[in-house]
């Protein structure tokens, strides 16, 4: 993207102000997303709320007004609680992991803040809207047919949303054997393959388009603290952000 690396944003203390460099401030964030004119979008976890910056290091809020809860609207109008994942179409539209109120939101180039699926308690259910239900979503990411895939932590689920709406488990959830142990990030490659992080294993594994899951990095001796961020290398290389270890890691993707 043009006019990266960008410079530093933030104080080093937790608050929330808008601005440039580092007269701005954060609280937490956590999920992170580039769009295509280069502007990069934070979940500002601790603030409740989604933050741009643009290549020059200015830092506005998008949505949210550091009140956690929930509420749609235009900008700080709305109310987010907790969010911890991001994720930008090639229309603008940025795509939030609304991880405590278990609800996938959508913010639309106007500001306005929308619900694209989850209802008002936690719970696994495929459905439209508002009859979906998360339990704790962490992350998301676009796959090349434009449906959103949702790490669903507590659901132990991969979960995928169609652009209006309509929820369906692609891996995992309560029945049968349990193939995911608490999906937290996750990383989709261009010919829809996606890579997920566990928090509870410490692997990272393998997700076909099939469904088909393979451990790719982390067994029983070696585990990974907490894969807490996964980024896609232009060579097809995993980058780990491993939280509790304070390292980022290269993985084989292969």
């Amino acid at each position: 993207m043009a006019g990266w690396p960008l410079p530093a944003a933030g104080r080093q203390w937790r608050s929330f102000a808008d601005g440039r460099g580092a007269a701005a401030a954060f609280h937490t964030p956590s999920g992170i997303a580039l769009d295509r004119h280069g502007n990069l979008y934070v979940a500002d976890t601790g603030n409740h709320a989604i933050r741009k910056v643009t290549p020059h290091g200015e830092v506005s809020t998008l949505a949210g007004n550091g009140t956690p809860g929930f509420a749609d609207g235009t900008g700080r109008q709305a109310r987010f609680n907790g969010p911890m994942g991001v994720a930008v179409g090639a229309d603008d539209r940025v795509y939030v992991a609304d991880t405590w109120n278990d609800r996938i939101r959508v913010i639309g180039p106007d500001g306005q803040v929308s619900t694209l699926a989850g209802g008002d308690r936690p719970g696994w259910v495929d459905g439209a809207g508002a009859q979906a239900r998360f339990d704790t979503p962490t992350d998301l990411a676009l796959a090349p047919d434009g449906s959103l895939w949702v790490a669903d932590l507590q659901n132990n689920a991969l979960r995928s949303v169609t652009p209006d709406g309509k929820v369906t488990t692609r891996v995992g959830g309560g029945d049968g054997e349990r193939v995911l142990w608490g999906p937290m990030t996750l990383a989709v490659t261009h010919d829809g393959v996606a890579y997920v992080g566990e928090r509870s294993s410490g692997r990272v594994v393998q997700v076909s388009p099939h469904g088909h899951v393979v451990a790719v990095a982390g067994n029983e001796t070696h585990r990974f603290a907490r894969p807490a961020g996964l980024a896609l290398a232009p060579d097809g290389s995993l980058l780990l952000a491993d939280a509790d270890a304070t390292a980022c890691i290269t993985c084989s993707g292969n």
